[in-house]
């Protein structure tokens, strides 16, 4: 669930505009030396990459400790199944009967 949400979400990187990315290219462009140029692209490359994987492994983490308590959540009420509007309009929790009361699949099949 947490997983879904998140990948629908656009991605950030860390607020900068477009516009801004472009100042400052031309900015290092005017100021750097091509050697040094290359050098600082490729530092920026690493750190980038060190950072979307710190990122990954972030939200793989938490996924999986919100996976893992929402499996604790469902076997305590693995007998929710869905929810419904009433007549009302009011949301209402619908309930696997068969699991509160066994019996009623035999009996109603007899």
């Amino acid at each position: 669930m947490l997983n879904s949400s998140l990948s629908n979400k656009k991605k950030v990187m860390l607020g900068f505009s477009f516009g801004e990315l472009v100042v400052v290219s031309v900015v290092a462009l005017l100021a750097l030396k091509p050697k040094e140029l290359k050098t600082l692209v490729k530092s920026w490359r690493k750190l980038s990459s060190q950072i979307q994987q710190y990122y990954r492994n972030y939200l793989n983490y938490f996924n999986e400790a919100f996976k893992e308590e929402g499996e604790s959540e469902a076997e305590e009420e693995s007998d929710i199944v869905n929810y419904i509007l009433d007549l009302d309009g009011n949301v209402q929790k619908t309930y696997d009967l068969s699991k509160i009361m066994p019996d009623l699949k035999r009996n109603a099949d007899d």
